[in-house]
């Protein structure tokens, strides 16, 4: 320390500082030196080793697990709470651990969603599978089932489950609309890419259910491994004259088109039946007057429906074996209505 104090003092003497300015750097350094040792000290007794309190061990008791590799069996002294496995079963436990979490993270959901095309599908079809079924109670029925049917493999018994999240995890009635649109526009633009190309004939006919009209239209062509591929197209409704027919078919043949009104996806035949209005020639005259909607005359074929017909060869030969069915008739036809 003295010697530090000397080097000091010899760089204020050479700073020419005044020796009372002097005197305080000098006084003023002695003392903070005093108070470094003084902390020195004190850091000297507070990092004194403290022994820190064992740790009581805790009894491990060893057994002999019998592990068989190759055929040899071998005998290693192991921790009764641990076990040898072979890795594929480990593998196979952990995968199922992680689905068996996906699922209850699944069904635990604040709302659905799904990116998957064939899951939104499913989803459509089964909601198509049940028309007279409201999306609105679906929403609701659903859960319901769900829970019912995987509450015995107690799939739900976890402190985390809730019930209200488990209905929060089924799709709403907004998205059993939404999945519905979505497999429609799927389904069209599919049967437009699969009909390209393609001569393409189309059965049709009108229909009245509860004051709501429909006009019905199914595709069919000849497929390359040689059979007749069918197609549902639209129900959507129509006009009763053969010109409304028209309009109605062409509309619904540009759902299967790249651009309205393409050169692309002519018609070349039709089937209907024989009574009313858009049937026959006068349908087939109405479709040639519009653009890109069918092939050329001579190319266009036309049938009438032929069902009638077989059905009243087939009655025709009931009639005369049973008897024709009636009031007052006393025949065995007569008798299947009296039963």
């Amino acid at each position: 320390m003295e010697e530090t104090l000397r080097i000091e003092w010899s760089a204020v003497q050479r700073l020419n500082l005044p020796a009372a300015d002097a005197q305080q750097q000098q006084s003023e350094d002695e003392a903070g030196a005093e108070a470094e040792g003084d902390n020195e000290g004190k850091e000297d007794y507070n990092n004194e080793p403290t022994v820190a309190p064992t740790r009581k061990k805790k009894k491990v008791n060893w057994v002999k697990q019998k592990c068989k590799v190759g055929g040899v069996v071998q005998w290693i002294d192991l921790p009764s709470t641990h076990r040898i496995i072979q890795t594929n079963h480990y593998s196979r436990w952990e995968t199922n651990s992680k689905i068996l979490k996906n699922v209850r993270e699944k069904l635990q959901s604040s709302q659905y969603d799904t990116s998957y095309i064939f899951t939104q599908a499913l989803w459509a079809i089964g909601m198509a599978s049940v028309p007279h079924l409201a999306m609105s109670a679906a929403q609701f029925l659903f859960p319901i089932i769900i829970y019912a049917f995987l509450r015995d493999t107690r799939l739900f018994d976890y402190n985390d489950f809730a019930l209200p999240h488990l209905a929060t995890s089924f799709p709403s009635d907004w998205w059993f609309r939404k999945f519905n649109l979505y497999q429609a526009a799927r389904d069209v633009m599919s049967l437009g890419f699969q009909l390209t190309n393609q001569k393409i004939f189309m059965a049709c006919d009108k229909g009245n259910k509860q004051g709501v009209s429909h006009f019905v239209k199914v595709l069919s062509w000849w497929e390359r491994s040689g059979k007749v591929g069918v197609g549902f197209l639209d129900i959507d409704g129509s006009g009763g004259t053969s010109s409304d027919c028209a309009d109605a078919i062409r509309v619904s043949m540009n759902k299967l088109k790249a651009n309205d009104n393409d050169a692309t996806h002519l018609l070349s035949g039709q089937c209907t039946d024989s009574g009313g209005g858009g049937v026959l020639d006068s349908l087939a005259d109405e479709l040639r007057l519009l653009n890109n909607v069918i092939h050329d005359g001579s190319q266009y074929l036309i049938a009438n429906c032929c069902i009638h017909s077989l059905q009243n060869q087939l009655s025709n030969g009931v009639k005369e074996a049973l008897g024709d069915g009636g009031l007052g008739n006393i025949n065995a036809m007569q008798l299947i209505h009296t039963v």
